[in-house]
């Protein structure tokens, strides 16, 4: 689901809350955001990849290579940001990911980047190997008066 569809869905009060990447303040609206933890970025690409039998890849494994970055404006710390520094050949989407990034990697040599976290949805299409880059806060996007549940859940962390 889009993020603008988490958001609007909370927003709505058809979702209590919801786990994503740390947005921006003006996106939130009157909602909030409840830090859990600190990302990294995994990298997805194709098993035949140069870097795909790597366990951990640093930032000199990624500067030659071309990364693709979903267009997520609403995050705080968006990849192609974040990773311009690693890389000279950021190439930002039009949009968020989607079913056709994962047939890009599979034919090519790109690869894209996401968080740590979210990393299961793509093992079982493409390798993901993760790194030790930063990618910026986690947490629960909740209404300022959150549900009892949400309440019970986030005093967890």
């Amino acid at each position: 689901m889009p993020y603008n569809e988490h958001i609007a869905k909370i927003a709505g009060g058809k979702a209590d809350c919801s786990i994503l990447a740390e947005p921006r303040k003006e996106c939130l609206g009157d909602l909030i955001f409840t830090k859990l933890f600190e990302d990294t970025y995994s990298f997805c690409m194709r098993p035949e990849h140069p870097l795909a039998d790597r366990s951990l890849l640093k930032a000199d494994d990624l500067t030659d290579g071309s990364i693709l970055c979903g267009n997520y404006y609403y995050m705080k710390y968006p990849f192609h940001q974040q990773l311009s520094a690693v890389s000279s050949r950021i190439q930002v989407l039009d949009s968020e990911y989607d079913m056709s990034i994962r047939s890009k990697v599979l034919l090519t040599d790109d690869i894209f980047a996401i968080h740590s976290r979210w990393s299961s949805q793509y093992q079982s299409f493409l390798t993901v190997v993760p790194s030790d880059l930063p990618a910026g806060p986690v947490g629960a996007v909740c209404r300022k008066n959150p549900s009892p549940a949400v309440t019970h859940f986030l005093s967890y962390f």
